[in-house]
């Protein structure tokens, strides 16, 4: 080695704008100095020269390039094209280089950010953050008598001497993080809330968790890039790859491998790895390491020994290391809703058309694609691998096509591109190469797993799948192979309320269940699975009536997927197990508004014989309750009455009961009050024979419908009073929700408003509370009959609009047709005529469909009223001639009111104001008998109408006929007006208030 005189120290060429840092560059030639090292800065030397050849010259003598960056990148000399900073960094060629930027730099200009960006990228600098200039002071004195240390340490170790003029060897620099070849579309969110965590004190190891295909190796690519812009890791990124190492031998090897270090027989990989790295601040990115799971001990023993080092884990198993923060990564975000905007702000549907635009560039969101690009995405459960297969078959295929073909199955999915790994290319392949990794018991598990609809809590999988897991050799229950499936993110854990649930995502589910298949264990599982559920059904449903009915529910709503499946497969396997499961969801489908749905259900039960008597009733009452819920009276009617038929012929008084409940239910339904009243008496005695208090508060509550039905306000009331009692004693909130509702009914009818309101919005909030659409229905429309009795029709609108939508989504066709002409008048009352003709009209062909006497007479005369105000007394005529009769018949005393009412402002309008007149008084005489008095909006309506039969009589005249009329009985309206009777199917004193709620359970 050369010897040099004292003047030949070591030259340190320092490189930074001249004013903007002015006092960094003092500081950092005092750490220089202090080091009896030289100092090299643009300011030191006379500059008889050009500053370009004077730089240029001061850097070729110079033996360690020190940068130091903040916000300004320089002046660009004419017929330059970058600044002298950037010209300097680019000419430090293989000098040591030593990298500080100064923070926060709100100001930094674009060209000096992507000139960091571009050195971090290079990665062959040491680069710090700094705040001000003593900080740089000390890092810098610090780096660079760490740099000579090492230099020493490598000439001792013998590099041999250097020829006089030459640079000190540098190591070759790390390799560069691997660039993805498509963009990172989404993920804004999972990117900052990472960044987050390892931004936070004493975090060394974060391991993002995933199955294959889920974007783990993309996320953290792209964590890691946005850490090396931050300047957050002076030593910058290590990616280390690990899906060709299988032994923890070969991770020390791979981890020197991506580091360049050069084999050494007399040094162990794994102490070179961290003498390599020890003293940078840098982060390792360690990409598929489950199947390294022995080598954990090694990551753990990595951060002992670099207390600067941080760790960036993916993988598909946790390393379970103390150190560990894991970090589940989930699918893109799925649309919330149909609309375009719902499409346009999801990111599995950006995915999907950036990566469509690859092979398909002019390919659009439309109207008319836009149902299957949604379907696609929903189907794919958001999984960015999925998505981008799908995506590549729209070279030969349409979206509709593509949703079509991915709803049978998504083995049709292959095909990836050529350039990424094999495992990669299918989601089989990315699934096989999980599975193979698992043990025995944690295979069979998983195929068993796949028989799951919407997830398991651990007690359900423990009863469909322990005995096959030790079949093949496990040791424990099967809780222990869940647990692993999940470490190994197969099966996903989530917490929701007081319960764990486990769950597979589709992909993974449609694999186990070909697994299943494969292995001939689809029937036995399957089995095993609709017996635990039948189980758990008939255990819970008991609980809907008592003060557990809350958590009942909710316990089934989480596994109603797994319910229909056991019923599915006990339809085709086992008839009279189905129609026991069939018996008990009646209540849950019911409670649920489900009722196309427990229709279908049921009536797939009961087509086979040889059941016993009780058990086919049982199902019987499941079809017959949910056909009367939608207004099917005609297909209700002789499966209840065969349910009454076994019940009695077997002796089971509960079940006679239960029968006779929903005959009364349906008899009141259709106009048959005595008949219901009949039913629902026999029904109470029974129940009071068996001491069943909540059957019998059921009883009464049916009762007081009755009552509420034929007008007789001052029944109803005690009997809805004593079924609220009874409920509230067992418990039962959804059915004490009931009464109240019909309690605030009869205030209405009474006009007492403010009870009314009161009461209903109790039952509102008890309804909403369970979950229950069908009585929130009913709540939100007796609300709006309230404040349109009151005058208010906007009010009114808004809350049957709510109900409307309800109704319609239960299937409840009944409900749904009185609320439409209900609407219809509010929307006439404010003068939105047309909308109200198209209610009307729209619920006239319901009600007629339905056979629904009393509803139909209500949009007959509503229809009506708005003929005649429109001038149209021809066709108002003929509307009433069916109406009125109808509703004097079979309608509640206000309907037949309002009936006689029309008809009476009708013969005014025609010229006839005596005939007009007697009406009026007719009318009053049906209100005055019902107890239920007018309220505020119908008399203001009255009041105009009969104000013009005032006008064209006199006072006097008027008075006379109108008392003539309060004398007349509905009969002689009938003779006198020369209008038909209807047929009668029984006279109930016409009186019935619109929409009492029937059956509270």
């Amino acid at each position: 080695m050369p010897i040099r005189t004292p003047d030949q120290r070591l030259r340190v060429f320092v490189s930074s704008t001249l004013q903007e840092l002015a006092e960094e560059r003092r500081a950092a030639r005092s750490a220089i100095e202090r080091l009896h090292l030289s100092p090299v800065l643009f300011e030191l030397g006379a500059r008889p020269h050009p500053p370009r050849e004077l730089y240029r010259a001061y850097l070729a003598q110079s033996d360690v390039f020190v940068g130091i960056y903040w916000e300004r990148y320089g002046w660009v000399a004419p017929g330059e094209t970058v600044s002298g900073l950037e010209d300097e960094y680019r000419l430090s060629g293989t000098r040591p280089k030593l990298i500080y930027v100064k923070t926060p730099a709100a100001q930094r200009e674009a060209r000096l950010a992507g000139l960091i960006e571009q050195i971090q990228r290079d990665d062959q600098a040491s680069y710090r953050p700094f705040a001000g200039a003593e900080e740089l002071r000390e890092l810098l004195e610090n780096d660079l008598a760490l740099l000579l240390t090492e230099r020493f340490d490598l000439a001792r170790a013998g590099a041999g001497p250097q020829p006089q003029d030459a640079p000190p060897e540098v190591p070759p620099p790390p390799a560069p993080l691997p660039q993805p070849l498509t963009s990172l579309v989404g993920r804004e969110a999972q990117l900052q809330r990472i960044g987050a965590l390892l931004a936070r004190p004493g975090v060394r190891l974060v391991t993002l968790l995933g199955p294959g295909g889920i974007g783990k190796t993309r996320l953290a690519l792209e964590v890691a890039r946005r850490a090396l812009a931050e300047g957050r890791y002076a030593g910058g990124v290590r990616f280390v790859g690990l899906a060709n190492v299988r032994e923890r031998e070969g991770f020390a090897a791979a981890l020197a491998h991506a580091l360049r270090l050069p084999e050494r027989a007399d040094r162990p990989a794994l102490d070179s790895v961290q003498d390599a790295l020890r003293g940078q601040r840098l982060l390792l990115l360690l990409d598929n390491f489950e199947q390294m799971q022995g080598a954990a001990p090694d990551v753990a023993g990595l951060l002992a020994g670099l207390p600067d080092l941080q760790i960036l884990v993916t993988s598909r198993a946790a390393l379970r290391l103390s150190a560990e923060q894991e970090w589940p990564v989930p699918p893109l975000e799925l649309p919330q809703g149909d609309g375009e905007q719902d499409a346009q702000g999801s990111e599995a549907v950006a995915l999907f058309v950036e990566r469509a635009r690859a092979v398909r560039p002019d390919f659009e969101i439309t109207r008319q694609n836009l149902p299957a690009l949604l379907a696609i995405v929903r189907r794919l459960e958001g999984i960015p691998l999925a998505i981008e297969l799908a995506a590549a078959r729209l070279r030969t295929s349409t979206p509709e096509l593509l949703a079509a073909r991915l709803a049978r199955g998504l083995d049709w999915l292959g095909g990836g591109p050529s350039d990424v790994p094999e495992r990669q290319r299918t989601l089989r392949a990315t699934l096989d190469w999980s599975y193979q990794l698992l043990s025995l018991p944690e295979q069979a598990l998983l195929r068993r797993l796949g028989v799951f609809v919407g997830g398991a809590s651990p007690e359900a999988v423990e009863g469909v799948c322990g005995e096959a897991c030790r079949e093949v050799g496990g040791t424990g229950d099967a809780l222990d192979a869940l647990e692993r499936l999940v470490d190994h993110s197969l099966a996903r854990q989530e917490e929701r309320e007081d319960e764990v649930r486990f769950s597979l995502l589709q992909s993974v589910r449609e694999y186990a269940l070909a697994g299943l298949a494969a292995h001939g264990e689809e029937e036995a599982a399957r089995a095993a699975h609709a017996a635990a559920f039948l189980k758990f059904t008939e255990a819970t449903v008991p609980l809907l009536f008592g003060p557990e009915q809350l958590a009942a529910l909710h316990r089934l709503d989480r596994d109603a997927g797994n319910v229909r499946a056991a019923l599915h497969w006990l339809q085709a396997h086992d008839l009279e197990a189905a129609q026991r499961l069939t018996a008990c969801l009646r209540w849950y489908w019911d409670a649920r508004g489900l009722f196309s749905e427990g229709r279908q259900e049921s009536a797939a039960v009961l087509g086979g014989a040889g059941t016993p008597p009780l058990v086919r009733a049982g199902a019987l009452l499941a079809s017959g309750m949910m056909a009367w819920r939608q207004g099917d009276y005609a297909g209700a009617l002789p499966q209840l009455e065969e349910a009454l038929g076994l019940a009695r012929s077997s002796g089971d008084r509960r079940l006679v009961a239960a029968s006779l409940q929903l005959l009364g239910n349906l008899a009141a339904h259709q106009g048959r009050s005595g008949d219901a009243r009949a039913a629902h008496k026999e029904a109470l005695a029974l129940r009071r024979e068996l001491g069943d208090p909540r059957g019998v508060a059921d009883s009464l509550f049916s009762l007081g419908n009755v009552a509420l039905l034929r007008g007789e306000l001052a029944e109803a009331r005690p009997l809805y009073q004593q079924s609220l009692t009874g409920f509230q004693e067992v418990g039962d909130r959804a059915s004490a929700g009931f009464a109240l509702m019909n309690l605030g009914v009869v205030a209405r009818f009474e006009g007492n408003f403010a009870l009314a309101r009161t009461l209903t919005g109790d039952a509102l909030e008890v309804a909403r509370t369970l979950g229950d659409r069908l009585r929130v229905a009913n709540a939100l429309q007796s609300l709006g009959l309230i404040a349109a009795d009151e005058g208010d029709n906007a009010e009114a609108g808004h809350f049957l609009e709510e109900a409307l939508a309800l109704y319609r989504a239960c299937g409840h066709r009944y409900k749904a047709a009185f609320v439409l002409s209900e609407l219809a008048t509010a929307l006439r009352r404010s003068g939105e005529l047309g909308r109200a003709r198209t209610l009307y009209e729209e619920g006239l062909r319901a009600h007629r469909e339905l056979g629904d006497g009393p509803g139909l007479a209500f949009a007959l005369v509503g229809l009506a009223q708005l003929e005649r105000e429109e001038g149209r007394l021809d066709r108002a005529g003929d509307l009433l001639r069916e109406g009125v009769p109808l509703a004097l018949d079979r309608a509640d005393g206000t309907t037949a009111a309002r009936a006689l009412e029309a008809l009476a402002a009708l013969r005014v309008a025609q010229g006839w104001p005596e005939r007009g007149a007697r009406l009026f008084g007719a009318a009053e005489t049906l209100r005055e008998t019902a107890g239920i008095p007018l309220p505020p909006a119908a008399q203001q309506l009255r009041a105009r109408e009969t104000a013009a039969a005032r006008q064209a009589l006199g006072g006097a005249r008027f008075a006379v006929l109108f008392a003539e009329g309060c004398a007349l009985t509905p009969a002689q309206v009938l003779a006198e007006e020369s209008l038909t009777p209807a047929a009668s199917s029984e006279s109930a004193s016409g009186s019935r208030p619109a929409q009492a709620e029937h059956t509270p359970a």
